[in-house]
């Protein structure tokens, strides 16, 4: 049996016993739990998020923290820590596969992308409007293309072949997401951890021009 639990600001969630069978009883608890978690990444009132965006074959994986508590970048693995993780299968710019997982996620550091904090998800439909960005950096993460707007400083950390994206003080960046040339999320973040190998271009005084972007992931018609 499942039983009721209070989390995220007072949703209610389903937790099921790790010795729970695979029945119908607990795919259906966890689907809604899912439902009420991804629900909440919508809602007006933002929480913490931390973005990872990682390569996986032919698809591009990005997982979602909730509340994220902590974040660990190794010499092999990158780790974020988060009660509630949301992680999106892409393929051909739509989602192909969707789960939900708790405590933390470990990425191998030859599959890193890069690591957003402090997120907020926006309409990808909707043009950004941010003006002259001092840099832009675009990075390749298996079928996608990562574009970080806004960038003021790239900065060396400790972490060997990582390197940390601030924007202007006061200000945030902006990453969009391609996949298979299609535009599937955009997002601000306070700042991005990336794998320094996966940098193809480091352009500086970008305006973007001709947004919003056609044949973009989500479900309209633009």
């Amino acid at each position: 049996m499942s039983k009721e639990v209070k989390l995220l600001n007072g949703l209610v969630f389903f937790e099921v016993p790790r010795d729970a069978g695979v029945n119908a009883d607990t795919i259906a608890a966890l689907e809604v739990q899912l439902q009420a978690t991804d629900a909440a990444v919508k809602k007006a009132d933002p929480v913490p998020f931390a973005v990872i965006q990682y390569e996986c074959g032919n698809c591009c994986i990005e997982a979602l923290g909730i509340n994220f508590r902590a974040k660990r970048i190794c010499k092999d693995r990158v780790v974020l820590s988060a009660p509630d993780i949301i992680t999106k299968a892409y393929h051909d710019g739509r989602v192909i596969d969707k789960q939900l997982s708790h405590t933390k996620i470990i990425i191998m550091r030859n599959h890193f992308c890069i690591l957003e904090l402090c997120t907020t998800e926006l309409d990808p439909c909707a043009p950004l409007n941010i003006g002259v960005s001092p840099m832009a950096l675009e990075l390749h993460c298996g079928a996608c293309c990562i574009k970080a707007l806004n960038v003021g400083t790239v900065t060396n950390v400790d972490a060997a072949g990582v390197s940390l994206l601030a924007p202007p003080a006061g200000q945030l960046l902006y990453v969009k997401s391609f996949n298979n040339g299609k535009l599937i999320s955009v997002r601000s973040a306070k700042s991005a951890f990336v794998e320094t190998s996966r940098i193809c271009s480091h352009e500086q005084d970008v305006l973007e021009v001709g947004e919003p972007q056609w044949a973009c992931g989500c479900k309209c018609e633009c």
